[in-house]
């Protein structure tokens, strides 16, 4: 039996209970029980409820369904896989491991209606791993046990900060821990939810000692999204030929995110980005900090030599873009979008007003399915022997991509009303895809005779 020091409990166990959290919603997001609670401490109870139960589908549960996804079979057939590939012995792969959180102290915070910060004052954390028991793939570690108070781990990540602080020098802020560590919380359809995304946020942005969040953005300001489900990638496609390349090139070089970025605010859903979108202003005080701290440091030069010269290029022409799409219902509130065909035109002059180069560019493709034909190239007008021109005809070769993938689709999601696409819920689909073809391959479907294929998308 293996001893540990506290401080290696430490990350081990807020490593497991806040890490792994942000591995589970971004990698493992599988699950449509949407659990919930009434309050946002029930949330974190529930939470560690279910981990002390080794419960993944209990932990994803809890956590905040635009984080997570409702592809309740992934899990498991994810399991299957790592079962068949050897990389786990069997699917109770997280026997004989024991997490326990004991006499725990909360508080809560509102910070807005629909989001909490529930403060862990006082409690336990027990981690217990016995190789007797626990998956091959864990008996590399010793047997340990172990506890830590909240209170001492709090100590120790001030510890850590404090010599951060000595080794980052004159950089233009200050590290500070956290009054006490904490687990953001939001409200989803009337029911409160442990959020990953909004946890790493905020311990970034208090540890940075930036300005506030603010919560408003993704909820009573966010942009509506479609009024159909294909309407989503109109939208989008509207929104695109609607400039011309010079009005996108301006919106860059202006540092307008509503220039840049409206394409994808019409049609990114605002819960799923709720903590990127809400912590933006905060997070754009910290540039600011470093763009002082870099001209004050004479460290600027480069910056305004880069920034120079993209003033001194200018862009000329037009994009037009057209989509053909199918859509096909997977539910009242979720859609599965296929690009079928389209077509992309572009002519580009590139000018660079300090030196009175140029180049054009100019692109011409259709594509259907996985095929695309057309061609590309470059020319300089005022050395007319200097340019390069390819046509294209190529489809991606079998055997490359899973069997049945033979177009590109988006799933989109209905949130009051509106249509977006589901980053999470898209790239889910592509891997419940993907892990279904695997299980297809004889030397592993061998090992699973209890898997049942016909069940699998094709």
């Amino acid at each position: 039996m293996g001893n540990f020091s506290k401080g290696r409990l430490a990350g081990i166990l807020f490593g497991l209970a806040f890490v792994g959290l942000v591995v589970y919603s971004a990698v493992s997001s599988m699950t449509g029980s949407k659990r919930g609670t009434g309050t946002p401490e029930g949330a974190v109870e529930l939470l560690f409820d279910a981990m002390s139960r080794e419960d993944v589908i209990g932990v994803m549960s809890v956590m905040a369904p635009f984080e997570v996804g409702t592809s309740a079979d992934l899990y498991p057939r994810a399991v299957d896989l790592a079962v068949a590939a050897d990389i786990i012995e069997d699917a109770n792969w997280l026997a004989g491991i024991d997490f326990e959180a004991e006499d725990l102290e909360m508080s809560t915070t509102v910070l807005h209606p629909d989001v909490a910060l529930v403060g862990l004052a006082r409690g336990e954390f027990a981690l217990t791993l016995d190789p007797a028991t626990a998956d091959p793939l864990f008996t590399d570690t010793d047997s340990l046990h172990g506890s830590i108070t909240l209170q001492e781990a709090h100590r120790q990540l001030s510890s850590a900060i404090w010599d951060a602080n000595a080794e980052i020098g004159d950089f233009p802020f200050t590290l500070r821990a956290p009054d006490e560590l904490f687990v953001m919380t939001v409200k989803h359809d009337g029911k409160w939810f442990v959020s990953a995304s909004y946890t790493a946020a905020e311990y970034g942005r208090q540890i940075l000692d930036l300005p506030p969040a603010d919560f408003s953005a993704s909820r009573d300001n966010a942009a509506s999204g479609a009024t159909t489900p294909s309407g989503v990638i109109d939208d989008l496609v509207e929104m695109v030929n609607s400039r011309s390349i010079e009005e996108h090139w301006d919106a860059i070089l202006s540092g307008d995110p509503d220039g840049v970025f409206e394409p994808f605010n019409v049609f990114s859903p605002p819960d799923e980005l709720g903590a990127l979108l809400d912590y933006a202003p905060a997070y754009n005080a910290l540039v600011d900090q470093m763009e002082e701290w870099l001209a004050d440091d004479g460290l600027g030069l480069g910056v305004e030599a880069a920034t120079e010269m993209l003033e001194n290029i200018e862009l000329e022409g037009d994009v037009s873009l057209s989509v053909t799409t199918r859509e096909v219902p997977i539910d009242d509130e979720k859609s599965t979008v296929y690009l079928e065909s389209g077509s992309i035109s572009t002519h580009i002059l590139l000018s660079n007003q300090a030196s009175d180069e140029s180049v054009f560019f100019q692109l011409e493709a259709t594509w259907e399915g996985l095929c695309a034909r057309g061609f590309a190239g470059f020319d300089y007008p005022l050395n007319p022997g200097s340019s390069g021109f390819a046509e294209f005809n190529e489809c991606l070769p079998q055997g490359v991509l899973p069997y049945g993938l033979d177009e590109v689709f988006v799933i989109v999601t209905e949130t009051n009303g509106y249509w977006y696409i589901s980053y999470v819920e898209t790239i889910l689909a592509y891997a419940e895809i993907y892990v279904a073809e695997a299980l297809r391959r004889p030397e592993l479907r061998s090992r699973l005779p209890e898997v049942d294929f016909a069940a699998a998308p094709s």
